[in-house]
């Protein structure tokens, strides 16, 4: 495993790990996953985040060489339960990663509600839109064109910490989700 492939930000941001697991785990997770050639990259990747609804903070993510699988997306969903507990609802689209047999199972488990975006909807999922956007702008930073994969995944980690934890949102109070969340 690359040292990008389950990013803790907790972890990375250093030191809230221990009040994060004093706090009750999140209620809902979302899921996002898009070809990062829409977020302005040079090579043919696919970037899949899991956010708490609440704070908006990206729990876990994950680079992969292709569109990720319902298998893909089960490890990521177990990465984002494991160090906090299992949420009470999980929403994704309907794309065959979060419907396939392995995903479902991995919710069952756990006894985690799946609830869908509107289908057949854009920009349904209203928190994971806001997220891209916002990371999309972050990433169009033109100097910084990644050249291997590995280039890449540190260009995402360091949009992400951005996001996380010096970015405030106007929705949360001109907080950071980082400080939301602890």
């Amino acid at each position: 495993l690359s040292n990008f492939d389950l990013v803790w930000w907790l972890l990375v941001v250093g030191g809230l790990l221990t009040q994060a697991l004093l706090r009750p785990p999140p209620s809902t997770l979302v899921v996002g996953w898009s070809a990062l050639q829409k977020l302005g990259a040079s090579v043919a990747m696919s970037l899949a985040v899991i956010l708490d609804v609440f704070s908006r903070l990206p729990l876990v993510a994950k680079v992969y060489a292709s569109t990720p699988a319902s298998a893909d997306m089960a490890a990521l969903f177990r990465a984002a339960a494991k160090p906090l507990g299992a949420p009470k609802h999980f929403i994704s689209d309907k794309g065959c990663q979060f419907t396939g047999k392995s995903f479902q199972k991995a919710l069952n488990r756990k006894g985690v509600k799946h609830r869908f975006g509107a289908i057949g909807a854009h920009g349904s999922i209203a928190i994971v839109e806001r997220f891209w956007a916002t990371l999309k702008a972050i990433l169009a930073v033109r100097f910084w064109k990644p050249l291997l994969a590995a280039d890449l995944e540190e260009r995402v980690a360091t949009a992400l910490l951005f996001y996380s934890a010096h970015r405030p949102h106007s929705s949360l109070r001109c907080a950071t989700p980082l400080e939301t969340f602890t």
